[in-house]
C-alpha cells in the first residue's frame, strides 16, 4: 500500500474568512491551527512558525476576529483552535479543538501535542496469515514495539499516536518482506489483507424468510415496557456528533471490510447470499464521544429515564439490491436506540424504513445524512423489505437500555408525561418529522449486534429537564438545559389529557396520519 500523502498548499499567513481555507466537495482539505490575529506577544514570540515547525502535517495560521467568531472561537488571547481535515465547512463552528483552560492557553505548544496532534490508528488483518506491525521510531528510524496481527474479522488492533509517527507492516513467514508503509496523519483504519467474497451454499431462502418473520413477530410481543406514545420519532444527528461521524467516515470510507454472516444461518436479516454488507470499524474513543453525546437526546426522548449504553456497531454500507427484513432487536440491550444515516450516493428512489409504531401499525420513515431516528427497537418491528435502488446506503445503530435493568421488557410500563411533553413540544416546533403511514407489512429476524464491552457502562439520570453522566470515575455532566415554566406548564396540561384524551389524541396534535384499520402481517412467503 502507498504510504498515505498530505498536499501542500499555498495558505496566507493570516486566514481572514472561511473562505481563506481550503476545500474540496464543502470539506476542509488540511489540518489547521489558528491564532487569533490580535495577539500581539504570537507574534513577537515567533509563535506561529515555532508551532508550524513542530506540528507535523498541521498548517499553523492566525486568524481575524470575524473568522473567530465565525469558527464559535474567542478572539481574546491567548486562544487557539485546531481544525481538522475531512470536516464539514458548514460544522467548522462545533468540531474545532480550543484549550480547556488558562494553563493550556499559556502552554498552546504543549496543549497542540497533547490534543491536537494525537490520533487513533487500526490495522485490520483480515486474512488469511498473520503479519508483523512495527513502530518506526523518529529519532533513530529503527522499528520498535513489534505486535502480532492475528486475521480476523473482528480483529482490529487500534493503537494512540502522534500525527507524523510511521509504522510498518510486514509478512511474519517473510519478515523482509514489507506490505505497506503507513504515515499517521488522522483517525484511520488500515486494511492490511482484504477478504475475499465468500460464496454461500444454496438453500431455501425463501422459507427461511418465512420462518424468520414469524419468529420476528412473537418476538416483539415480549416486550410489555413502553417508553414513548409513538414508539419512533425522526430529527437531525446533534451538530457536534454529525460533525465527528461525518468526517471520520468521509476520511475511511474506502477502508471498509466485508461483513461475514453466519454459513448456515437459524434465521436472516440480510440478503446477504445476493448482495454482501460492509462495515467501517471505528475506534473506541471516537465511539464513546458518539454514545456519550448522543445519550441526553435519546433519554429527553424516551421521558428522562435513566439509561445505559450497551451496543455501537457500523457504519454499514448497503449496497444496490440490498433488503432488511423486518425484525426487532435484542431485548435484553436494546431498549431505546438511535440510527443515523451517514451517508448515500446513486438513489435512483428512496429507501424508506417500514416500521411499525408501538399500537402495531406500520410506517414509511425516509432518512438524508445527517438525519436520525429514535426508536424503540426491541419493540417495534422494523426493516427495510423493499430493494436499494441506489449506489449504497450507509447507516450508523447507538443502543441503550434502563440503567441495570437486563429484564425491563417483562415490566409493565408506559410514556410517562415527560416523554409525551417532548413530543409535543418536538412536533410543533418542527424538529420531529412526521412520518407516513401505509397498509402493507413484513417481517424479519433480529441483527447479530456486538455486546457492550465490560466496564464500558455508562448511566445517564435525568430529573427537571436534565440528563447528566453517571460514571464512578468521571462525573462529568451532559446538561440538555432546564425546563423553563412554560414546559412545566405544558408538562401539567399534558399529564392531565393523558387521564381524558383517547389514544389517538397525540396522532392529531403531532400531525400523524392515522395508519388504515385493515391492515395486517402477511404470513406467506417473500420472495428473494
Amino acid at each position: 500500500k502507498k504510504a498515505n500523502t498530505f498536499r501542500s498548499f499555498q495558505i496566507p499567513q493570516s486566514m481572514e474568512s472561511l473562505s481563506d481555507l481550503p476545500s474540496e466537495g464543502g470539506r476542509l482539505d488540511g489540518h489547521f491551527m489558528l491564532l487569533p490575529k490580535a495577539c500581539d506577544s504570537y507574534r513577537e514570540a515567533g509563535m506561529v512558525a515555532k508551532l508550524e515547525s513542530l506540528l507535523t502535517r498541521r498548517k499553523v495560521a492566525t486568524m481575524s476576529e470575524a473568522l473567530a467568531k465565525a469558527l464559535g472561537v474567542s478572539p481574546l488571547c491567548p486562544n487557539a483552535v485546531c481544525l481538522q481535515t475531512g470536516t464539514p465547512l458548514d460544522l467548522l463552528n462545533v468540531s474545532g479543538l480550543v484549550p480547556g483552560s488558562a494553563l493550556a492557553r499559556l502552554d498552546l505548544v504543549g496543549w497542540a501535542a497533547r490534543t491536537c496532534q494525537r490520533v487513533a490508528i487500526g490495522f485490520h488483518n483480515e486474512g488469511p496469515a498473520n503479519a508483523q506491525m512495527f513502530w518506526i521510531d523518529p529519532a533513530t528510524g529503527r522499528r520498535q514495539q513489534r505486535h502480532e496481527l492475528t486475521p480476523g474479522y473482528d480483529n482490529v488492533h487500534w493503537r494512540e499516536a502522534t500525527m507524523g509517527h510511521r509504522f510498518e507492516v510486514m509478512n511474519t513467514d517473510s519478515p523482509s518482506s514489507t506490505i505497506t508503509m503507513v504515515d499517521v496523519w488522522r483517525d484511520e483504519v488500515v486494511p492490511i489483507r482484504r477478504t475475499q467474497p465468500h460464496s454461500v451454499a444454496p438453500r431455501d431462502w425463501a422459507s427461511l424468510i418465512a420462518k424468520s418473520e414469524e419468529r420476528e413477530i412473537v418476538r416483539a410481543k415480549r416486550v410489555h415496557r413502553t417508553f414513548t406514545e409513538v414508539g419512533f420519532a425522526k430529527a437531525k444527528i446533534p451538530p457536534e456528533v454529525w460533525a465527528s461521524v461525518s468526517t471520520y467516515y468521509h476520511n475511511n470510507r474506502a477502508s471498509n471490510s466485508t461483513e461475514l454472516w453466519p454459513e448456515k444461518p437459524s434465521h436472516v436479516v440480510v440478503n446477504h447470499w445476493e448482495v454482501q454488507t460492509a462495515l467501517l470499524p471505528v475506534p473506541k474513543s471516537l465511539k464513546e464521544e458518539w454514545y456519550r453525546a448522543l445519550a441526553p437526546y435519546v433519554s429527553a426522548w424516551a421521558g428522562g429515564i435513566e439509561i445505559e449504553f450497551t451496543a455501537m456497531y457500523g457504519p454499514r454500507i448497503y449496497q444496490r439490491g440490498a433488503r432488511l427484513f423486518r425484525h426487532v432487536d435484542k431485548e435484553h440491550t436494546h431498549a431505546v436506540s438511535v440510527i443515523m444515516n451517514v451517508d448515500q450516493g446513486g438513489m435512483n428512489t428512496p429507501w424508506p424504513l417500514l416500521i411499525d409504531d408501538i399500537h402495531g401499525k406500520p410506517h414509511e420513515v425516509t432518512l438524508e445524512p445527517g438525519e436520525l431516528l429514535y426508536y424503540e427497537s426491541a419493540h417495534c418491528l422494523h426493516g427495510r423489505p423493499t430493494a436499494l435502488n441506489g449506489s449504497y446506503f450507509v447507516n450508523a445503530f447507538v443502543h441503550y437500555r434502563p440503567v441495570d435493568q437486563p429484564m425491563w421488557f417483562e415490566e409493565e410500563g408506559k410514556a410517562n408525561p415527560q416523554a409525551l411533553a417532548w413530543h409535543l413540544e418536538h412536533a410543533r416546533s418542527g424538529e420531529v418529522q412526521r412520518p407516513q403511514a401505509v397498509d402493507r407489512g413484513g417481517k424479519g429476524r433480529k441483527l447479530s449486534q456486538p455486546s457492550a464491552a465490560e466496564g464500558e457502562r455508562l448511566a445517564w439520570r435525568s430529573a427537571a429537564g436534565r440528563a447528566r453522566v453517571i460514571e464512578q470515575d468521571s462525573p462529568a455532566n451532559l446538561a440538555v438545559g432546564s425546563m423553563s415554566l412554560l414546559q412545566i406548564a405544558l408538562l401539567c396540561a399534558v399529564a392531565l389529557l393523558c387521564c381524558v384524551a383517547p389514544r389517538n389524541l397525540l396522532y392529531r396534535l403531532q400531525g400523524y396520519t392515522r395508519p388504515a384499520n385493515n391492515y395486517h402481517h402477511h404470513q406467506g412467503k417473500r420472495g428473494v
